[in-house]
Order: C-alpha cells, then sequence, then structure tokens
C-alpha cells in the first residue's frame, strides 16, 4: 500500500463520482465508510479498491478524505462495528453497503477466502438474507464487467436491489439503450432498452421489435397499449405511466419495478409471470387471462 499514489487517487475518484450514491442519506457517513474500510483493511488493498472507495465518497458528498479513517479501521472494536451495523440498517444502507462489500471483493481480481469469510461475517451481522446475498453478487459481477445489457436484466430479476441505486456504477451508456421518439424500428439485437421517452398515446407493436427482452427504463408515458405482441420478457423499471392496456398477448414474463401506474388492463392475455415490485396502481383488471404468477402492485386507494 506504501506504493500507492493516494493524491493521484482521490483526485481521480472525486473527478469521477458515483453520483447519487445512496450513502449520501446516511446520518452518520463516516460509519459507512469506516465498515467499508475494514474491508480493505482485512487483505491488502489496490488502486482498483481504493479508487472505488473515492468515487462512492465524492457520489455521496463525503467531504473528508476516507483515507483518514485507515487508523480507526485498523483498531476497530467488536462495539464499534456494532454501532456501524446499527447506523446502517437505521438508514436503510444494508443492500447497498453489501453491493458497495461485493464490489471491493470483485475488485481484488483474485479470490481471498478469508476476504470472503469477513464479508459473510457483516452479512450475517446485517441479517442479510442468502437470496439477497445472491442477487448481489450478481449485479455485481454485471457491474464489474460494464455489461448493461445483462445487467438490466439481472436487476429486473431481483426483489431487493433498485435499478436508481445501482446504475450509478455503469459507465456512459453502450449501444443496448435506445432513445426512441416512436415504436417504428427494427432491432438486430435480441435485448433492446428503451431509455427516457416521453410519449403520450402510443400503440407500441413490439413484434415488429424483433427483440426476445424489451426494458423500459425512465419513461414518461401517458397510456400504452400493446396488442397481439409474443414477446419472453418485457419489463418496466422507474416509468410513470397513465394506464397500460395489454389485448391477446403472449409473454413469458412481464416485470414492472419502481413504476407508478394509473390503470392495468389485460384482456386475453396468456403470462407464465406478471410481477409489480414497489409499483402502485389504482386498479389491476385481468379478463380471460391465463396467469400463473401474479404478484399484485400496491394499490393507491
Amino acid at each position: 500500500m506504501e506504493n500507492l499514489d493516494f493524491a493521484r487517487l482521490r483526485y481521480e475518484g472525486e473527478n469521477h463520482p458515483y453520483t447519487g450514491h445512496p450513502a449520501e442519506r446516511s446520518t452518520m457517513p463516516e460509519l459507512y465508510y469506516l465498515l467499508l474500510m475494514t474491508i480493505l483493511t482485512s487483505a491488502e488493498a489496490n488502486e482498483a479498491q481504493w479508487m472505488h472507495l473515492y468515487r462512492i465518497a465524492k457520489g455521496a458528498g463525503y467531504a473528508q478524505d476516507v483515507r483518514e479513517l485507515l487508523p480507526s479501521a485498523h483498531a476497530l472494536t467488536g462495539e464499534r462495528i456494532v454501532e456501524c451495523i446499527e447506523s446502517i440498517r437505521r438508514d436503510d444502507l444494508t443492500n447497498a453497503f453489501l453491493l458497495d462489500a461485493m464490489l471491493l471483493y470483485l475488485l481484488r481480481e483474485e479470490e481471498n477466502a478469508k476476504l470472503l469469510e469477513y464479508i459473510a461475517g457483516l452479512c450475517a451481522l446485517l441479517d442479510v438474507a442468502p437470496p439477497v446475498i445472491t442477487e448481489t453478487i450478481a449485479v455485481a459481477k454485471c457491474i464489474i464487467e460494464q455489461d448493461h445489457t445483462h445487467y438490466l436484466k439481472t436487476i429486473s430479476e431481483t426483489f431487493t436491489l433498485y435499478e436508481k441505486e445501482s446504475n450509478i456504477y455503469l459507465q456512459e451508456k453502450n449501444d443496448a439503450y435506445k432513445n426512441y421518439s416512436n415504436q417504428s424500428f427494427r432491432s438486430e439485437t435480441r435485448s433492446i432498452i428503451i431509455k427516457d421517452c416521453d410519449w403520450d398515446d402510443i400503440l407500441l407493436q413490439l413484434d415488429k421489435w424483433n427483440g426476445t427482452e424489451i426494458t423500459f427504463l425512465h419513461c414518461d408515458c401517458a397510456d400504452i397499449n400493446m396488442e397481439s405482441i409474443n414477446v419472453p420478457r418485457v419489463s418496466f423499471q422507474d416509468c410513470d405511466i397513465g394506464d397500460i392496456v395489454l389485448n391477446t398477448c403472449q409473454i413469458t414474463t412481464a416485470s414492472l419495478q419502481e413504476s407508478d401506474i394509473g390503470n392495468v388492463v389485460l384482456n386475453k392475455c396468456a403470462s407464465k409471470e406478471i410481477l409489480f415490485h414497489d409499483c402502485s396502481a389504482e386498479s389491476t383488471t385481468l379478463n380471460n387471462c391465463t396467469v400463473n404468477t401474479f404478484l399484485e402492485p400496491d394499490s393507491d386507494d
């Protein structure tokens, strides 16, 4: 660690912050970074790990040099660890901390059983369920690989991690992200991501898009109509939609996350699963539909 240029690492990290990092809502941010720092002290840290920590701190608005916490991390007592854990849980930062911890581990670029065991111990103290750990590892791997398409697919299948709190780690979006003003296009890729669209009433003919996985991200739509489509997976993430109407559609999985919706109406549709997670809707109506699994949204009433 003596060979690391911390002045340069801090400068570069602060010039490439993870803007909007969830740790910005921490009431005692030094405790968040202090516990993360113990991951660096459990095994010799490299440049990438320190850079990650500096980018987190700047993105969350932490003004101090996180390296100043290093002596405290080395001398951390059990009582102090409990204080850190309680602070993280109180501020609803457990998932964010676990993702940061896994990213720090993966940035080592080599396996370290002792460090992994230490992180597992922190998970136990944070009372993190095994499925959450599995989901977090999957998302962390997508971030390390900067695989945007796989990331969106993975995040749409999780029930504990939110896209808006984890996409901050992704670099500039690649060609998987599209911003179309209408639906008249044909894609040569199987995974299509439609981002930041602002539509009025629109009829989406997804069959013509030639995709097997279609994700709408941060879209604002008055009303959406889909007719006679046969697409394996369609998901809406962090969208604001008036009404959604599906007529005679066959969708293996329809997933809606962190979205506000008016009315949801399905007519003569077949689906293996329709999942609403952290969504609100005025009403949900299914007419002559076959759905194996239906997880209802929260009601606006």
